[in-house]
Protein backbone atom coordinates (compact mmCIF):
# COMPACT_ATOMS: atom_id res chain seq x y z
CA UNK A 1 0.00 0.00 0.00
CA UNK A 2 1.72 3.42 0.89
CA UNK A 3 3.70 2.61 3.69
CA UNK A 4 1.90 4.41 6.05
CA UNK A 5 0.97 2.94 9.14
CA UNK A 6 -1.56 3.58 11.85
CA UNK A 7 -1.78 2.44 15.91
CA UNK A 8 -4.47 2.34 17.76
CA UNK A 9 -5.24 2.21 21.39
CA UNK A 10 -6.81 -1.03 22.60
CA UNK A 11 -10.73 0.17 23.60
CA UNK A 12 -11.74 -2.86 25.51
CA UNK A 13 -10.38 -6.47 25.35
CA UNK A 14 -12.75 -9.04 26.79
CA UNK A 15 -11.98 -13.00 26.71
CA UNK A 16 -14.96 -15.71 27.62
CA UNK A 17 -14.38 -19.32 27.88
CA UNK A 18 -15.95 -20.94 24.92
CA UNK A 19 -20.01 -21.70 25.70
CA UNK A 20 -20.22 -25.10 26.77
CA UNK A 21 -16.80 -25.31 27.91
CA UNK A 22 -15.90 -28.71 29.46
CA UNK A 23 -12.71 -30.01 30.29
CA UNK A 24 -11.77 -33.13 32.62
CA UNK A 25 -8.34 -34.11 34.58
CA UNK A 26 -6.25 -35.24 35.44
CA UNK A 27 -6.42 -38.03 32.65
CA UNK A 28 -5.52 -40.56 32.89
CA UNK A 29 -7.04 -40.88 36.42
CA UNK A 30 -7.54 -43.42 39.28
CA UNK A 31 -10.08 -42.63 41.95
CA UNK A 32 -11.27 -39.10 41.03
CA UNK A 33 -11.80 -36.46 38.09
CA UNK A 34 -12.23 -33.15 38.16
CA UNK A 35 -14.89 -31.39 35.18
CA UNK A 36 -14.41 -27.77 34.78
CA UNK A 37 -17.76 -26.75 33.13
CA UNK A 38 -18.52 -22.66 31.94
CA UNK A 39 -22.19 -22.15 31.70
CA UNK A 40 -23.63 -18.73 30.49
CA UNK A 41 -26.62 -18.62 32.05
CA UNK A 42 -27.51 -18.34 35.99
CA UNK A 43 -28.87 -21.81 36.51
CA UNK A 44 -28.67 -24.70 33.69
CA UNK A 45 -29.16 -28.52 34.07
CA UNK A 46 -26.27 -31.31 33.48
CA UNK A 47 -25.30 -34.12 33.50
CA UNK A 48 -22.00 -35.75 33.10
CA UNK A 49 -22.38 -39.75 31.67
CA UNK A 50 -19.50 -42.63 31.66
CA UNK A 51 -19.65 -45.52 29.49
CA UNK A 52 -16.80 -48.24 29.30
CA UNK A 53 -15.60 -49.22 25.52
CA UNK A 54 -18.60 -51.57 24.73
CA UNK A 55 -21.56 -48.94 25.49
CA UNK A 56 -22.33 -50.28 28.92
CA UNK A 57 -23.77 -47.26 31.16
CA UNK A 58 -21.51 -47.27 34.33
CA UNK A 59 -22.03 -43.58 36.27
CA UNK A 60 -24.24 -40.67 35.45
CA UNK A 61 -23.73 -37.65 37.75
CA UNK A 62 -26.80 -34.88 37.59
CA UNK A 63 -25.55 -31.48 37.95
CA UNK A 64 -26.92 -27.77 38.63
CA UNK A 65 -24.21 -25.40 36.88
CA UNK A 66 -24.49 -21.73 38.25
CA UNK A 67 -23.12 -19.09 35.50
CA UNK A 68 -19.20 -18.63 34.92
CA UNK A 69 -16.98 -21.57 35.77
CA UNK A 70 -17.69 -24.57 37.84
CA UNK A 71 -15.77 -26.93 39.30
CA UNK A 72 -17.05 -30.47 40.43
CA UNK A 73 -15.80 -33.59 41.29
CA UNK A 74 -16.70 -37.12 40.78
CA UNK A 75 -15.26 -39.80 42.52
CA UNK A 76 -15.38 -43.43 41.27
CA UNK A 77 -14.80 -46.89 41.94
CA UNK A 78 -14.26 -48.33 38.33
CA UNK A 79 -12.21 -51.05 36.70
CA UNK A 80 -9.13 -50.00 34.84
CA UNK A 81 -9.45 -49.41 30.84
CA UNK A 82 -10.78 -46.83 28.37
CA UNK A 83 -14.01 -44.78 29.40
CA UNK A 84 -15.92 -42.26 27.36
CA UNK A 85 -17.50 -39.62 29.51
CA UNK A 86 -20.15 -37.54 28.26
CA UNK A 87 -21.42 -34.19 28.74
CA UNK A 88 -24.99 -32.83 28.15
CA UNK A 89 -26.66 -29.49 28.79
CA UNK A 90 -30.22 -29.24 29.20
CA UNK A 91 -30.42 -33.46 27.94
CA UNK A 92 -28.52 -32.28 24.73
CA UNK A 93 -25.47 -33.91 24.59
CA UNK A 94 -22.32 -31.26 23.93
CA UNK A 95 -19.43 -32.87 24.74
CA UNK A 96 -17.46 -36.43 24.37
CA UNK A 97 -14.10 -36.95 26.25
CA UNK A 98 -11.90 -39.99 26.45
CA UNK A 99 -10.96 -41.02 30.15
CA UNK A 100 -8.21 -43.63 31.07
CA UNK A 101 -8.43 -45.20 34.23
CA UNK A 102 -5.25 -46.62 35.67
Amino acid sequence: LDGEKEIFKTIVAECYPQAYDFKIYPNPANMEVTLLISSENEEENASITLFDQVGKLCLTKTLVLKKGLNTVIVPFSLQPGLYLVRYSQNNVPVKTHKLLIN
